[in-house]
Protein backbone atom coordinates (compact mmCIF):
# COMPACT_ATOMS: atom_id res chain seq x y z
CA UNK A 1 0.00 0.00 0.00
CA UNK A 2 1.27 3.46 -0.89
CA UNK A 3 1.27 6.03 1.86
CA UNK A 4 0.29 9.52 0.74
CA UNK A 5 1.59 12.38 2.84
CA UNK A 6 0.57 16.01 2.70
CA UNK A 7 3.24 18.40 1.51
CA UNK A 8 4.45 21.02 3.90
CA UNK A 9 4.84 24.42 2.30
CA UNK A 10 8.35 24.57 3.77
CA UNK A 11 9.29 21.48 1.69
CA UNK A 12 8.70 23.28 -1.62
CA UNK A 13 11.52 24.75 -3.65
CA UNK A 14 10.55 26.99 -6.54
CA UNK A 15 12.79 28.52 -9.16
CA UNK A 16 12.33 30.51 -12.33
CA UNK A 17 12.24 28.94 -15.78
CA UNK A 18 15.83 27.93 -16.56
CA UNK A 19 17.66 29.99 -19.17
CA UNK A 20 20.23 28.29 -21.38
CA UNK A 21 23.70 29.75 -20.80
CA UNK A 22 25.63 27.28 -22.94
CA UNK A 23 25.23 23.73 -24.23
CA UNK A 24 23.84 21.52 -21.41
CA UNK A 25 24.09 24.34 -18.82
CA UNK A 26 21.12 26.37 -17.60
CA UNK A 27 20.57 28.98 -14.90
CA UNK A 28 17.45 29.42 -12.78
CA UNK A 29 16.81 31.91 -9.99
CA UNK A 30 15.66 30.60 -6.62
CA UNK A 31 12.27 32.08 -5.78
CA UNK A 32 11.27 30.08 -2.72
CA UNK A 33 12.41 29.56 0.01
CA UNK A 34 14.59 32.55 0.73
CA UNK A 35 18.19 31.67 -0.20
CA UNK A 36 20.08 30.38 2.83
CA UNK A 37 23.64 30.14 1.52
CA UNK A 38 25.92 33.15 1.30
CA UNK A 39 27.23 32.11 -2.10
CA UNK A 40 25.26 33.00 -5.20
CA UNK A 41 24.95 29.35 -6.27
CA UNK A 42 22.44 27.61 -4.01
CA UNK A 43 22.54 24.15 -5.64
CA UNK A 44 22.87 22.36 -8.97
CA UNK A 45 20.38 19.91 -10.45
CA UNK A 46 21.99 17.26 -12.64
CA UNK A 47 19.82 15.39 -15.11
CA UNK A 48 20.00 12.91 -17.93
CA UNK A 49 16.41 12.34 -18.94
CA UNK A 50 14.49 10.80 -21.82
CA UNK A 51 17.41 8.84 -23.21
CA UNK A 52 19.74 11.83 -23.41
CA UNK A 53 23.37 10.94 -24.03
CA UNK A 54 24.72 14.05 -22.29
CA UNK A 55 24.17 15.24 -18.73
CA UNK A 56 22.56 18.65 -18.32
CA UNK A 57 22.92 20.98 -15.34
CA UNK A 58 20.53 23.56 -13.93
CA UNK A 59 22.44 25.92 -11.66
CA UNK A 60 19.99 27.46 -9.17
CA UNK A 61 21.27 30.77 -7.86
CA UNK A 62 20.23 33.92 -5.99
CA UNK A 63 21.19 36.16 -8.92
CA UNK A 64 21.64 35.53 -12.65
CA UNK A 65 24.87 33.88 -13.75
CA UNK A 66 27.01 34.80 -16.74
CA UNK A 67 28.82 32.47 -19.12
CA UNK A 68 32.01 33.21 -17.16
CA UNK A 69 30.30 32.21 -13.90
CA UNK A 70 29.13 28.93 -15.46
CA UNK A 71 32.58 28.23 -16.93
CA UNK A 72 34.13 28.74 -13.47
CA UNK A 73 32.00 26.02 -11.83
CA UNK A 74 34.08 23.05 -10.75
CA UNK A 75 31.75 20.07 -10.33
CA UNK A 76 34.38 18.45 -8.09
CA UNK A 77 33.33 21.04 -5.49
CA UNK A 78 29.78 19.66 -5.40
CA UNK A 79 28.38 16.45 -3.99
CA UNK A 80 25.29 14.97 -5.63
CA UNK A 81 22.69 13.05 -3.63
CA UNK A 82 22.58 10.06 -5.95
CA UNK A 83 23.87 8.59 -9.19
CA UNK A 84 20.38 8.55 -10.67
CA UNK A 85 19.34 10.42 -13.80
CA UNK A 86 18.11 13.34 -11.70
CA UNK A 87 19.91 14.49 -8.56
CA UNK A 88 20.66 17.59 -6.48
CA UNK A 89 24.21 18.75 -5.85
CA UNK A 90 25.35 21.02 -3.05
CA UNK A 91 28.69 22.70 -2.58
CA UNK A 92 31.02 20.81 -0.26
CA UNK A 93 32.92 23.97 0.66
CA UNK A 94 29.93 25.82 2.20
Amino acid sequence: MIEIKALNESDLVLWSKPIKIKEHWYNAILEKPTPILESNIQFIMKSRLFGATETSYIVVSKNPLSLTDINNIDLDNFIFDSQSNFSKGVAIYE
